[in-house]
């Protein structure tokens, strides 16, 4: 998680980043597409706006094919499938008699840069004072990696604050949503604001169910047998008279 936020940190101090919005659209079978859009659509507005522009959409370039990127009028969005095996994320399934409930946890950021050559974009920048790392390397700077409910987020939180950054976490999941502490639904969408989440030291958490049709099924198929069985016997009996 620590990555995620210090690249968007970094976005901030390089191009000025005004905003972040990253939607997780939760899937039943545990995999999700996760999408990361980047909005500095202010610097493509400035006497500079096209040198900025050019820039923007070269940083797509730094990304490997497993992940989508695509640049408009400063803003970067970013895009990847993330499969069961990879998630940075808990999701939980319970089926009860006829329904069946969603849970999922986010509590760390997703986290993009195994897809991403972040010490080639830094290279191709000509930083006439120097590298703002001791020993050139962004990816160095960003080895450890802690959860959003560790001690350590409340400060990265402030400073998201501070800078006046927007950083917002969408979950869309299967089902209806029917619970999401400290985020706000809106048509079967939950939205946080993860600087606060971060302050709080609270993970994102999302419930959702829906109709077990299977179970549904099954029992409708029982019910008919065992209706179909007591009318055989009362024909029978009705015979035997």
């Amino acid at each position: 998680m620590k990555t995620a936020i210090f690249a968007t940190i970094l976005l901030v101090l390089l191009f000025g980043c005004i905003s972040t919005e990253t939607t997780h659209q939760q899937f039943a079978d545990g995999s999700a597409m996760i999408t990361i859009k980047n909005d500095m659509s202010l610097l493509t507005s400035s006497s500079y706006g096209e040198t900025y522009s050019e820039l923007f959409k070269e940083s797509c370039d730094y990304y490997d094919s497993s992940v989508n990127c695509e640049e408009e009028d400063g803003v970067i969005t970013v895009s990847k499938r993330i499969s069961k095996e990879e998630a940075f994320y808990r999701f939980e399934v319970k089926d009860d008699l006829i329904t069946r409930q969603y849970r999922l946890t986010v509590d760390e950021l997703p986290d993009f840069s195994s897809s991403y050559d972040a010490d080639g974009l830094l290279d191709s920048y000509d930083y006439d004072y120097g590298s703002p790392y001791e020993d050139d390397s962004y990816s160095s700077y960003l080895e450890d990696t802690y959860r959003i409910s560790d001690a350590k987020s409340k400060a990265l939180g402030k400073t998201i604050e501070q800078m006046g950054m927007e950083y917002t976490y969408t979950v869309e999941m299967p089902g209806t949503i029917i619970s999401a502490d400290g985020g706000e639904i809106e048509d079967n969408k939950a939205t946080f604001d993860v600087a606060e989440r971060m302050q709080e030291q609270e993970p994102m958490v999302v419930i959702s169910e829906e109709y077990n049709f299977v179970m549904i099924a099954v029992i409708a198929v029982i019910a008919i047998m065992g209706m179909a069985a007591v009318a055989f016997v009362l024909s029978r009996r009705g015979e035997g008279q």
